[in-house]
């Protein structure tokens, strides 16, 4: 009582996806493991770069993390401002003969960002050493 409807058609409300889309690539896609490049992984932000960003990304191929190349974790996180955040691959030296071995990441889902690579990302460490 003491009221009366003013509306009486539904009112409709809009709830804007602001999470920014992230993409990765790796540059250059082929090192040597004894050399002085590193893989290097470039993970981009497209939108609503003012705030600091932590995105998850999983590691596969046939290297091995922490013994073919130093070992690497499996987040990265964008500075506030920054559109960019890199993770470097740096393959060990030995003196093994072995196989070319690969490096994957493949970004993997998290808060504060939808993922816009869904396939793994891959890096390859060209073996160097020769058979005596």
């Amino acid at each position: 009582t003491g009221y009366t409807i003013g509306t009486t058609s539904g009112v409709t409300g809009t709830i804007t996806n602001d999470d920014t889309q992230v993409t990765l690539a790796v540059s250059p896609t082929t090192v040597t493991e004894d050399g002085t490049n590193n893989l290097v992984y470039t993970f981009t932000r497209d939108v609503f770069i003012s705030n600091a960003l932590t995105v998850n990304y999983t590691i596969g191929g046939t290297a091995n993390n922490g013994s073919d190349y130093v070992s690497i974790g499996t987040s990265v996180t964008f500075a506030a401002g920054s559109s960019t955040a890199t993770v470097a691959v740096d393959p060990t030296a030995d003196t093994t003969v072995e196989s070319d071995e690969t490096v994957i990441l493949t970004l993997a889902s998290g808060t504060g960002y939808t993922i816009g690579t869904t396939s793994g990302v891959t890096g390859t460490i060209t073996n160097d050493d020769t058979q005596v």
